[in-house]
């Protein structure tokens, strides 16, 4: 089915807050989340958390605050020119959190079970472009490809599948898919230790091969309720509120956020944005299969207003669905601004009268 997408607004509202205790070097700082962390399996989804994976598991290559890509557990790497092999030369003196080396070896070992449940993760290209993993020597890592495929650095970076478990914490039988026997990996924390309904304990791993984390430790309560949650906030429960607000997995309304900016007694930000609102219509059938009404109805959404009245002004208008700074996305399209005329004269043009009433 063919559909077009009004875009609306782009953003999803991180709201952090936190007290002076807790800008404390070392000591605990105390999060929130909806629901544990999961088995924190790093070749697997829900119940595992994106959060909780990221803290423990690290990819070959990662993303820095500029966007670009940078070097993680892979110090370096080389494309071959008909860009179907890709050479990393992986950090030396890493271990995992339980003092297995990080080397090709143990890369290799987490690639073929992730490749061994390639079907699960065919939503990521790399997949689907993936032959084989060799470990050619220690700290050499090649992975051939059947085709180029440009974006492969790009998906080894996600939080999910492309990370690395240490060896030691393989299953006796099988692979990964059918469970770890604990979540350990090269990442600054470990997860040390869990009840299910309550919390997660995350300690500083004082085996990582990077900077050092701020805090000692990181609790993760548990509260599923987002009003709770605040008022976990006001009478010192727990230290910072961080993720989506306003939407179906909001951390914080909307509301919510507005009333405890207001009262000064914590700091309180809005993160830029990182994903799209959109509005999708049919353009197979009835009046929206004609590109000018389409047309005219991107002409007809006052996202000004919508910013305004709905989402509190805490959204920044989208006028495409990727935003142009994100890498490829600026492809130098024109952007439809609020204009009822406009709309008018596209829907006279195309044999649109207006009917009265």
């Amino acid at each position: 089915m063919n559909r077009l997408k009004l875009f609306l607004f782009a953003a999803l509202l991180t709201f952090a807050l936190s007290s002076a205790a807790s800008a404390e070097e070392g000591g605990t700082l105390v999060y929130s989340w909806s629901s544990n962390a999961g088995p924190l399996n790093p070749h697997m989804y829900s119940p595992n958390q994106m959060f909780a994976q990221a803290m423990v598991y690290e990819p070959l290559v990662s993303y820095g605050d500029d966007g670009e890509l940078k070097p993680c557990l892979a110090e370096s790497w080389e494309i071959s020119p008909d860009g179907r092999e890709y050479t990393f030369h992986l950090r030396k003196g890493v271990v995992f959190s339980d003092g297995e080396p990080w080397n090709a070896a143990a890369a290799k070992k987490n690639l073929d079970d992730i490749m061994a449940n390639a079907p699960r993760h065919a939503w990521i290209g790399l997949t689907n472009h993936l032959e084989a993993a060799e470990a050619s020597e220690e700290h050499t890592l090649v992975l051939k490809l059947n085709s180029p495929y440009y974006p492969a650095l790009h998906d080894l970076s996600a939080i999910r599948p492309f990370r690395f478990l240490s060896p030691a914490a393989f299953p006796d039988e099988g692979i990964t898919r059918d469970g770890i026997k604990a979540p350990v990996g090269t990442g600054p924390w470990v997860h040390a230790d869990s009840s299910r309904g309550e919390f997660d304990l995350f300690v500083r791993n004082d085996r990582y091969w990077g900077g050092k984390p701020h805090f000692e430790k990181i609790l993760v309560k548990v509260i599923t309720d987002a009003d709770a949650r605040m008022l976990a906030l006001e009478t010192g429960e727990i230290d910072l509120i961080f993720g989506a607000a306003g939407s179906s997995v909001a951390q914080v309304s909307m509301e919510g956020f507005m009333r405890m900016k207001q009262t000064g007694r914590f700091e309180a930000d809005i993160s830029g944005p990182v994903t799209t609102y959109a509005l999708a219509l049919n353009s197979g059938r009835g009046p929206t299969a004609d590109r000018a009404v389409r047309r005219a109805l991107q002409h007809l959404v006052d996202k000004d207003l919508l910013i305004k009245a709905v989402f509190m002004d805490m959204e920044r208008k989208a006028d495409f669905f990727f935003e142009p700074s994100i890498p490829y996305c600026d492809v130098g399209l024109e952007a439809y601004d609020y204009d009822v005329a406009k709309a008018e004269a596209l829907l006279d043009k195309a044999g649109w009268k207006r009917q009265e009433g």
